[in-house]
């Protein structure tokens, strides 16, 4: 029993091998039309090689540049333009080229002011055109000649040409000097005059009135407006301080020329169990929530002075909220 199933067990490995052996020479046989389209290709790729063997190794390049050759060229094509006898010659005077390419130097020249001198005045002076149009480029810009040396500082203004036309260049007075030069001292004195004559109430002052200010502009005045309506009022000018963006050196500078003159306060009343209607700058809206829940559980205060019972209310708290508070 044993021997038999030991020979069937042979029989199927030796079955299974065969047809291992079987399915790997399938797999890499040829058939003869697979043959033939290899050879092809092959004879192909070695025809290509050959080919760009052939082209980059033996055959040589034909587009080198000869550069003898090119100079040779350029050396003909520079005589062509300037005869050589003429090439040695230095130009001694820039006249040449100014009646090449300008109207005829004038046989007579005439005094003249260079500030805004029409074309005609300047052709007739024998200025060529492209330099006029230099000239009143430069003035379109804002240029202005104060002293006849600045015309000759106009780009590619010939010198021998300056020269000629110097001596007959009169500049008017009022040509002389940029802009008006102002008296400083006396415009400091003005100033500190009319700022003598300056008193702004801050409490009822508009924008205008307070951008007279020294060192305050609208951005400021708007601020300031803005802080005292929050506020209902200032109750003394060093409350400006409070207000941003305005420092000790810009409180120094305006503190003389500003007061507090009309009360213009709006009390807040504190007998309120709602705590939006306490909004004030030096009430946030914990000791909001506070004055209001100790009005609802103890009822109306008597006065504004009980408010010091509460754990938040400190004596300076107190001093700058007491003009602002009351029980009516």
């Amino acid at each position: 029993m044993v021997t038999v199933f030991t020979d069937q067990y042979v029989k199927n490995k030796k079955g299974l091998l065969n047809q291992i052996k079987s399915n790997i020479s399938e797999y890499f046989t040829f058939t003869k039309s697979e043959r033939n389209g290899v050879t092809i290709l092959v004879g192909i790729l070695i025809i290509l090689m050959g080919f760009l063997y052939y082209t980059h190794f033996i055959t040589p390049p034909q587009n080198k540049l000869d550069i003898a050759s090119l100079k040779n060229e350029v050396a003909q094509f520079e005589a062509s333009l300037t005869p050589r006898e003429e090439l040695g010659k230095p130009i001694a005077d820039s006249t040449i080229f100014i009646s090449n390419t300008a109207s005829e130097v004038p046989k007579q020249l005439f005094a003249f002011n260079p500030n805004n001198l029409p074309e005609e005045k300047w052709k007739s002076l024998g200025v060529p055109d492209w330099l006029i149009e230099r000239i009143k480029n430069y003035e379109s810009k804002g240029g202005h000649f104060r002293k006849k040396e600045d015309l000759s500082k106009i780009y590619s203004m010939p010198p021998d040409l300056f020269q000629r036309l110097a001596p007959y260049i009169e500049i008017a007075a009022a040509d002389t000097s940029s802009r008006k030069v102002y008296d400083t001292n006396s415009f400091a004195k003005e100033r500190a005059e009319a700022l003598s004559k300056l008193m702004v109430d801050i409490n009822i002052a508009n924008e205008t009135e307070l951008d007279a200010l020294p060192m305050i502009g609208l951005g400021r005045a708007k601020k300031i407006i803005e802080y005292r309506n929050n506020l209902h009022g200032f109750t003394h000018k060093e409350q400006l301080l409070e207000v941003w963006s305005i420092n000790d050196t810009i409180y120094n500078a305006i503190a003389n020329y500003i007061e507090v003159g009309v009360n213009t306060i709006r009390p807040i009343n504190i007998n309120t169990n709602d705590p939006a209607q306490l909004r004030h700058p030096y009430i946030n809206f914990s000791l909001a929530k506070m004055i209001a829940n100790y009005h609802s559980t103890h009822g109306d205060y008597k006065n504004i002075e009980e408010i010091k019972k509460l754990p938040l209310v400190s004596g300076d708290l107190y001093a700058k909220l007491a003009p602002y508070l009351t029980v009516h």
